[in-house]
């Protein structure tokens, strides 16, 4: 799992002071929102729909320790100066495991 020091503290107050200088891009799944920070570490958060399944808290904390672990395992965490949020939305409980590995790869690394 990703250290907490890894993790964005108040998300929602980051992204809402300097909302001009925030780079945005989406897919059907994920809003990535990066800004840039003044540490030697990039912060990321992920924020899932309430209304995102039957089954609740089981199925949004599912999608974010798959993210988290996708974060560590391919170290994007380790490239500095850059807080990102990952916002996930409802059509992401259709995906497998791997194919949502598969988009955020697509957003987070190839662009």
């Amino acid at each position: 799992m990703l250290g907490w020091k890894f993790r964005l503290p108040s998300q929602s107050q980051i992204f809402k002071k300097v909302n001009r200088f925030i780079q945005s891009k989406s897919t059907k799944y994920f809003k990535i929102k990066t800004i840039s920070n003044k540490l030697p570490i990039s912060r990321f958060g992920v924020a899932v729909v309430k209304q995102y399944s039957n089954r609740g808290a089981v199925q949004r904390n599912r999608i974010r320790r798959i993210v988290f672990g996708f974060i560590q395992e391919r170290g994007i965490y380790q490239n500095p100066g850059r807080d990102t949020l990952i916002i996930v939305f409802p059509a992401v409980n259709k995906l497998t495991n791997a194919e949502i590995k598969k988009e955020l790869n697509d957003l987070l690394i190839n662009n």
